[in-house]
């Protein structure tokens, strides 16, 4: 017999009432009223609880239980549903792209060297991919966003473009971490729709300019020796090659005017070269002055009394820094170079001359006989000051 409410509101007994297609009045010994759906799902018999009586009425007891048989019938467990349901209730909000951007970049603010790199990583997400993908939910955003988010800048400034997917890569990881998506749209396979950039001929493996104050604190963080360390810095800061910094004499090095005057014959291209020393590389010289006799050679080898290091020393400092697969010593040359063009207004010949680089042809050079060192002198304290600020007394 089909249930009615008059009759379900007369019941006292204990015990289970049908109503038909499944559906029960169940009442406890407490007197309780509560509706059970028993279902049959891939052979398997389960109870539902649908609820108490009379705060689910009969019609909606009913109506519940057409539901779930619908439900059945398409393949869908309406228990796995109904927990489904409840963990999406109960699972934090999807983040916007904007939202997650920003959490990220919180969470790595504390490891970035300075306000100023935390101001420009924030900046660059917000100019490339907020106008797009601000404001989308970070489980909706598709492969084909990202790329139509990179197109404007992947082939027209490649360096930006790589150091925007850099960052969306991070924020997607971020994302995946906290289980707001399962898999990045960023992942191996966006590297094969991209349009490949055009190619870079690079003759030394460099780090990007940016990259260059972090590199040197992970050197100053290796187990090399203080006066391997020093010699690495040193060669950073002054831009010079690798056996010029590890062959630099006291004798050719004046602290109090800030300028280290290497002769030809040391020199590569056979010309005498000036270069101005930075607050910071001039500190540097004062310590390295503390760990010798103050003569000969400003980097002797640790291990061989008199001897200059060997031209693997550096290298070691790069391999034991976890950078040696990143850059080459000379490669920081390449990043002074980018750097000086992008980041400042020093004029292409003084930059040049920075590296000891011949400028102009043979007539040119007749003429035009100036090193740029009054150009150089700034150049040379910006550098420092944008690779090791913390380093200036």
């Amino acid at each position: 017999m089909k249930l009615s409410v008059k009759r379900i509101q007369s019941l006292r007994e204990p015990g289970r009432y049908a109503d038909g297609a499944g559906l029960y009045l169940v009442i406890t010994k407490t007197k309780s009223k509560n509706w059970l759906h028993r279902i049959t799902v891939n052979g398997r018999r389960r109870d539902l609880g649908l609820g108490p009586f009379p705060d689910v009425s009969l019609a909606q007891a009913r109506h519940r239980c057409a539901e779930n048989r619908a439900l059945i019938e398409d393949g869908i467990d309406p228990k796995e549903r109904e927990a489904a349901i409840e963990r999406e209730r109960k699972a934090p909000a999807v983040p916007t792209f904007r939202e997650a951007a920003i959490s990220v970049h919180t969470a790595l603010r504390p490891r970035w060297r300075s306000e100023k790199h935390a101001r420009q990583w924030l900046q660059a997400v917000e100019k490339h991919c907020f106008p797009k993908l601000g404001s989308v939910p970070v489980d909706q955003i598709t492969r084909r966003d990202v790329i139509q988010c990179l197109r404007p800048i992947w082939t027209r400034t490649p360096e930006q473009g790589r150091r925007v997917l850099q960052k969306m890569r991070a924020i997607f990881r971020w994302c995946v971490g906290n289980e707001y998506i399962e898999n990045s749209p960023c992942g191996e396979a966006l590297d094969f729709a991209l349009i490949p950039q055009p190619a870079i001929k690079q003759h030394f493996r460099a780090l990007h300019y940016s990259d260059v104050p972090d590199a040197l604190e992970t050197v100053e963080l290796s187990n090399a020796s203080d006066v391997t360390r020093l010699c690495f810095r040193f060669m950073v800061l002054t831009a010079t090659r690798n056996a010029e910094a590890r062959g630099a004499i006291w004798e050719d090095i004046d602290l109090d005017r800030g300028v280290w005057e290497i002769s030809g014959d040391k020199m590569k291209v056979g010309r005498q070269h000036r270069i101005p020393l930075s607050d910071q590389a001039v500190d540097l010289l004062r310590q390295a002055r503390g760990l010798s006799d103050g003569q000969g050679l400003v980097f002797p080898s640790p291990r061989k009394r008199g001897m200059m290091l060997s031209d693997m020393a550096l290298l070691k400092v790069l391999r034991d820094a976890g950078l040696a697969d990143k850059t080459t010593a000379h490669g920081f040359r390449s990043a002074f170079k980018t750097w000086a063009v992008e980041k400042t207004s020093v004029s292409w010949e003084a930059s040049e001359a920075a590296l000891a680089h011949q400028v102009g042809n043979t007539t040119e050079r007749a003429y035009a006989r100036t090193d740029w060192y009054a150009e150089r002198v700034p150049l040379m304290q910006a550098w420092a000051d944008y690779v090791a600020p913390s380093d200036r007394a």
